[in-house]
């Protein structure tokens, strides 16, 4: 499937904006929690995922499928 370049840029602003976000939440789980785990792995799974979306990098399969569990517990549909 295609995508348009603009499709492209909507979905790096929405994932650059779900970081920013779950970044800010941080600050309220204490560390260790279970809230605090996830929200970290989420954000680790984002930033793979936009990482993938600017084609920064070169990222190994096994990081790639450690995202999405993650990404689909945030609602982003993987296809």
């Amino acid at each position: 499937m295609k995508y348009t370049q603009q499709e492209y840029y909507e979905a790096i602003q929405h994932v650059t904006n779900l970081i920013g976000r779950c970044e800010k939440m941080l600050g309220k789980f204490v560390i260790g929690t279970s809230q605090h785990t996830l929200l970290v792995n989420r954000i680790q799974a984002l930033k793979i995922a936009n990482s993938v979306l600017n084609d920064t990098e070169n990222i190994e399969i096994d990081l790639l499928q450690s995202a999405l569990t993650p990404l689909e517990s945030i609602g982003v549909s993987i296809k």
